[in-house]
C-alpha cells in the first residue's frame, strides 16, 4: 500500500519516542494514522480486501481471462505490425532515394547529351538527304533520259529503272522536310 505522505510530513506528537503514554507508541500512532483506527480495524480491511480479491477471482473465470489474454495478444500482434511497417517504411525510402538519386543523374546526363545528339541527327539527316539527291540526279534522272530518248533498245527501259529506284524520290522529299523541320526545331532551341 502506498502511504498519503512521507514521514518527514508525520506531525512532531507522532515522532516521540516515549514510551506507552496515552497516545501510544510511534508505530501503534503511525499505524492509526495510515490505517484510520486501530489494529483490528487494520485486520477487518484485510480481511475484506481478500473478500474483494476471491470476489475478483470468480468474476475472472476462465472465459473472461481467455478474452484478457486474447487482447493482449492481439495488441501484441498489432504492436509487433506497427514495428514491421515502419520498418517496411524506412527501407522503401531509403530505396525510393537510392532510384531517384540514380534516375537524376541519368537524366541529367542525358540532358547534357541532348545538344549533341540533336547535333549528330541533323548531320546525319543532312548527309541523308545530300546521297539521296546525289542518287536521283546522278543516276535516276539521266538513266530515265537516255530510256526515254530509245537507247533503252539495247539497255534499261523506263520500267525496269522505276524498279531499281522504286520510290526513291518520295524517300527524298519526305526526307528534306524532315531535314528542314529538324534546322526549324534547332533555331527556336538555340533561342
Amino acid at each position: 500500500k502506498e502511504f498519503p505522505f512521507s514521514p518527514a510530513e508525520l506531525p512532531s506528537s507522532l515522532l516521540h519516542t516515549g514510551g506507552t503514554g496515552k497516545g501510544g507508541t510511534l508505530k501503534s500512532k503511525t499505524m492509526k494514522l495510515f490505517t484510520g483506527g486501530s489494529k483490528s480495524r487494520l485486520d477487518h480491511n484485510s480481511s475484506k480486501e481478500k473478500e474483494e480479491g476471491d470476489t475478483m477471482d470468480k468474476l475472472l473465470s476462465k472465459q473472461g481471462r481467455t478474452a484478457l489474454n486474447h487482447l493482449i495478444t492481439t495488441a501484441l500482434e498489432i504492436k509487433q505490425q506497427q514495428d514491421d511497417m515502419w520498418k517496411i517504411v524506412v527501407v522503401q525510402s531509403y530505396v525510393r532515394r537510392f532510384l531517384a538519386r540514380r534516375q537524376r543523374k541519368r537524366l541529367s546526363l542525358l540532358s547534357c547529351q541532348k545538344p549533341h545528339c540533336f547535333h549528330q541527327l541533323l548531320l546525319k539527316e543532312k548527309a541523308y538527304v545530300v546521297d539521296l539527291t546525289t542518287i536521283t540526279n546522278s543516276f535516276l534522272y539521266p538513266s530515265l533520259a537516255l530510256a526515254k530518248r530509245g537507247h533503252g533498245k539495247h539497255g534499261i527501259n523506263t520500267k525496269e529503272i522505276e524498279t531499281i529506284f522504286g520510290n526513291i524520290e518520295e524517300i527524298l522529299k519526305l526526307h528534306e522536310g524532315l531535314y528542314e523541320e529538324l534546322v526549324r526545331c534547332g533555331k527556336r532551341g538555340g533561342e
